[in-house]
């Protein structure tokens, strides 16, 4: 009987240690393995094992081709389940989904993930016994479709038999590497190509210089020592290929690269110099000497670094800037040209493709071209160009990211990130792949963490680790955190008792900290942050103070600790020097925090900055109406004096409070009750700010939100001001008019053209239509569409009872459910608010319902928070409020699952 060689592998799921479903699994292996196409795994027929079962379950789902899951709508998905799910869709494991509905017709939460177009077709039943006659059948007709298809055109394979090549006309020099040699270097080739693709592959065409460049790579990323690679036998072999000459200065280079894998800077350094020395004096090609330039300057900045200083004119980079000849090192900057015209080539193939077009498989022919680029650089032992390989993997990773869901692309593209300091480049990512971090599991986490240990430089590897820390901490389990929480504790206190520590890595200090600050003791943060403070590190204080408001409360750690605290920051507002972003909003904090613990420091606030303590400091902190009364007094005169001043004599201000939107707060927030004349002087003076052509779209949006609060705070107040509400309604041109400063935001007016008329449609229900004419022009601007979204949540939240006109409702709903999809996340957090404000109408349950399944699978743990914060007590049907418990009890994210547990808690 005919047999194929390689067979697929189907995982199949469902509930286990129930005798229904073991008895159905085992049934639907056997009639798939008959078939003599696919191997069945089933976790009990599997041997005893040394790793924990759900290791052995959830990795061989990893490796597995076809997962089916078989699910009775009565007993429902199970965690378990839903872990196994949750892999599946983590990999981009193709699934069949079926679901029986004999004792239940209601449709489980995940069912309702996977409707629409971009999921795979789930398959319902009607009986039990008919999951296994469906599955089988299901799965067999799935491989031969696949296969017509393919015939037919319909999916195209994508292959990777295109060949790289090197021009032989690069340059004419004896110095360049020889093009037999870039070709039989299969060894290294695959290494990078395994670095993005699983499916295994043979070396064909190597060379003795291949194995010794393909065991040099473990030391570059798997954190092998340099001890470990025997230079003197590898140089031999490159003595083989070049002139004297050449070899004598790429020697010295090897010997710089072997003091730098050692975290020796000054001998590498050292290294450089006698490199560049002899270059110069065998006059070998100015590329050669300038690549080695570059690397004495890049290794000199680094060790000027570990002795905090700054060199504005080092030597080999005043040699490089004097050139008459820009820089160009003739191999690699060509193969770098291929590879980056080759990435371009596949966007714009990408762009052009056809909407129906289904790819098997990836065209990853690009890292033949990274490692064209790797063997050239230890051809000439180019320091520089070997760190640059990190970029190229980087770069590679971004762009099959942005075509292909792999994992294993997400996970290169972030450890590149780390490894190349981008810290602003991993908040994008969050951005562009918001997956890239959500799917992270404790295995994916120490990965990463690990990928650090390929730096040598010890510094480096500390700030890289703190960095790597700070984006995968809430995803490792309680052991691997508390592990390497303790080696990095133990790291930021040798470093503060240091003699002479590298400053660069203070402001990491505190990255790291904020980033995991909800998993660590608050009482070792108020630690650290005080030996800053004792060492007089007063560079920091702002980023001390910013960590302190934001994961201390003094009404929960320990008396002794808060004293302590405390009696720091009066140190600091006792001495000259108390200037510092972030200490007011600090004080703040810490007062509302404790009345009784902060007594001292209150007098010496009131003392020390008296503006502030009578200001805003004592807004924020008393709770007593007629201090409320008496501000927004305050802030009505500096709305008038705003009116006034601005654009005066041609010139503009630029404010750093908002009037309009802190009364709009205290209206919200509190329980106080303005006098008629109060709320009439609101109205006026936020009536005479819409007026101004010389208003911002900005500070004319922020007076339309007060207007609209007040009229529905005080349902009386129109009726009294009908000459505003009806100028209002006749100056809609004087309103349109405003003022562009330079330091005004990008608002378009059409941010300003929809608060108008959501303000108009308060009293006028049938001017709500007019808001679609305003939407369609916002698509594409995202700052116009937060405000909006702002602009809408403030209007549902201050009045939360009131049914919305259908029109209007139906307006909101539309344009929130197409923002959900925006890469924002700002902006879909609005959204999330609106969709919950929005299930005041219960007919928009079952809609609602949908969204929140789909987000609480797939989104940001900020929008996970939101989502569980606000779900029990919401009109969300029964079984979606029990998904997203079962979801976030189990979610991957610490906080996400700490969150869970405090509400579970309070019930």
């Amino acid at each position: 009987m005919l047999e194929p060689q390689q067979k697929i592998k189907v995982f199949i799921s469902s509930i286990c240690g129930v005798s229904k479903y073991d008895t159905l699994r085992a049934k639907l292996k056997d009639q798939i393995e008959q078939t003599k196409l696919a191997d069945a795994y089933l976790f009990e027929a599997t041997e005893a094992s040394t790793l924990t079962a759900e290791q052995h379950y959830l990795w061989d789902l990893e490796t597995s081709d076809v997962c089916i899951f078989l699910i009775d709508n009565a007993d429902g998905v199970n965690p378990g389940v839903q872990r196994e799910v949750d892999a599946a869709k983590k990999y981009n494991k193709k699934s069949l989904y079926y679901f029986c509905d004999e004792n239940s017709k209601e449709m489980t939460a995940l069912q309702k993930s996977l409707m629409g177009a971009k999921y795979a077709k789930s398959r319902i039943v009607h009986t039990f016994d008919e999951l296994l006659e469906h599955s089988g059948q299901g799965f067999i007709d799935d491989i031969t479709l696949i296969y017509k298809y393919y015939c037919t055109g319909h999916i195209s394979a994508q292959t990777s038999a295109e060949q790289v090549n090197v021009s032989e006309d690069i340059c004419d020099s004896s110095l360049l590497v020889e093009k037999n040699m870039l070709a039989n270097t299969d060894k290294s080739k695959l290494y990078f190509y395994h670095m993005f693709c699983s499916f295994k592959k043979e070396a064909q065409g190597t060379s003795d210089f291949d194995t010794w460049c393909a065991q040099f790579l473990l030391i570059l990323f798997e954190h092998h020592s340099i001890r470990e690679f025997n230079v003197g036998m590898f140089l031999d072999e490159l003595k083989k290929h070049q002139s004297a000459e050449h070899f004598e200065v790429v020697s010295k280079r090897w010997q710089a690269i072997q003091f730098y894998f050692n975290n020796n800077l000054s001998e590498c350094v050292a290294s450089l110099e006698e490199a560049l020395s002899k270059a110069k004096e065998k006059n070998l090609s100015e590329w050669l000497i300038k690549d080695i330039l570059i690397d004495l300057r890049n290794q000199r900045g680094e060790l000027y670094e570990t002795e905090n200083k700054y060199c504005y004119d080092d030597a080999a980079q005043q040699e490089l800037s004097q050139s008459k000849h820009s820089i160009y090192y003739p191999v690699i900057d060509r193969i770098q040209g291929d590879l980056y015209e080759k990435i371009t080539k596949d966007i714009v193939k990408k762009k052009y493709e056809s909407p129906y077009t289904v790819e098997l498989g990836n065209n990853i022919t690009q890292t033949d071209l990274i490692s064209n680029c790797y063997i050239t650089a230890m051809f000439n032992g180019s320091l520089t160009y070997l760190h640059l390989l990190h970029n190229d993997l980087k770069h590679l990773a971004f762009w099959l990211c942005n075509n292909y869901t792999d994992w294993k692309f997400r996970k290169v593209l972030l450890k590149e990130s780390i490894f190349t300091n981008s810290s602003k480049e991993i908040k994008s990512l969050e951005r562009a792949f918001p997956d890239i971090i959500t799917k992270l599991n404790n295995d994916d986490a120490m990965e990463i963490f690990d990928y650090c240990n390929n730096q040598v430089i010890q510094h480096k590897r500390f700030r890289m680790e703190l960095q790597a820390l700070s984006v995968i901490g809430y995803y490792l389990s309680d052991h691997s955190f508390d592990v390497i929480l303790a080696n990095m504790l133990s790291k930021i206190d040798e470093w503060l008792n240091a003699d002479e520590p590298v400053f660069s890595i203070g402001e990491h200090i505190f990255t790291c900290l904020q980033g995991i600050g909800h998993r660590i003791n608050p009482e070792l943060i108020v630690e650290i942050c005080c030996k800053f403070m004792d060492k007089g590190f007063s560079r920091w204080y702002s980023n001390a103070f910013k960590l302190l408001r934001s994961k201390i409360d003094i009404s929960t750690i320990s008396k002794d600790k808060a004293v302590v605290l405390i009696k720091h920051i009066i140190c600091i507002l006792n001495s000259d020097n108390r200037d510092y972003p972030e200490l007011t909003s600090l004080l703040i904090t810490l007062r509302k925090q404790s009345k009784e613990l902060t007594e001292e420091l209150n007098a010496v606030i009131a003392d020390k900055l008296p503006d502030f303590y009578k200001g805003v400091y004592a807004l924020e902190t008393e709770n007593e109406s007629a201090v409320d009364v008496r501000f927004i007094e305050k802030y009505i005169e500096q709305i008038k004096s705003h009116n006034e001043s601005q654009g005066k004599n041609g010139v503009y201000h630029g404010y750093a409070s908002h009037p309009h939107e802190t009364i709009r707060n205290i209206i919200q927030l509190t329980d106080t009750l303005l006098q008629e004349n109060m709320v009439d002087n609101i109205l006026s003076a936020s009536y005479e700010t819409i007026l101004l052509d010389n208003q911002s779209i900005e500070v004319k949006c922020s007076a339309f939100d007060l207007i609209i609060c007040v009229f529905q705070k005080y349902p009386d107040s129109p009726l009294r001001n009908t000459n505003i509400v009806e100028g209002i309604k006749q100056n809609y041109s004087s309103i349109e008019n405003c003022s562009r400063i330079l330091f005004d935001s990008n608002l378009s007016i059409e941010a300003l053209k929809f608060v108008y008329h959501l303000c108009v449609g308060y009293t006028d229900c049938d001017n709500y239509i007019r808001l679609f004419e305003v939407l369609p022009y916002v698509q594409e601007d995202e700052v116009t569409q937060i405000r909006i979204c702002e602009t809408i949540v403030n209007y549902l939240d201050n009045d939360i009872e009131k049914i919305l006109p259908n029109n209007l409702e139906s307006i909101i709903l539309q344009n929130t459910l197409t923002w959900l999809g925006d890469d924002s996340l700002n902006l879909r957090w609005y959204c999330v608010r609106i969709l919950f404000a929005l299930l005041r109408n219960e007919e928009l349950c079952n809609i609602i319902s949908y969204q929140m399944i789909t987000l609480i699978e797939k989104d940001s743990p900020i929008i996970k928070n939101l989502i569980q914060r606000n779900a029990a007590n919401s009109n969300l049907d029964k079984s979606t409020k029990e998904y997203i418990l079962q979801k976030c009890n189990s979610d991957g994210n610490y906080v996400v699952r700490k969150v869970s547990q405090e509400l579970n808690s309070e019930k």
